[in-house]
């Protein structure tokens, strides 16, 4: 996978369910049938990612939040950002749709 730039904008995928469990998110993929679990810093990205985040922005709340170092936090985003990507939770938002 390219890099991702860090104002490319992103989304929660319309293709999956969600509900909250407990302050976890559990995510049901409709084109795979997978359940995929989120802990509650996963479940604010989540949040934000529905709303059309972009990786900076993302950077900036939990660097806000947590005061953690944001070359760390940027990582780790990128992380986790690609294997939802790969699973198919989350979509590169075009602005134009």
């Amino acid at each position: 996978m390219q890099p991702l730039p860090p104002d490319t904008p992103l989304r929660a995928s319309t293709d999956c369910v969600v509900r909250d469990v407990l302050g976890d998110i559990v995510l049901l993929n409709l084109r795979n049938g997978t359940y995929y679990g989120l802990d509650e810093t996963g479940a604010e990205i989540w949040d934000m990612l529905q709303n059309g985040a972009d990786l900076q922005t993302l950077t900036d709340t939990l660097h806000m939040r947590s005061g953690e170092d944001r070359a760390r936090i940027n990582a780790d985003l990128l992380t986790f950002l690609s294997d939802m990507l790969e699973h198919k939770l989350i979509d590169i938002h075009d602005p134009g749709e």
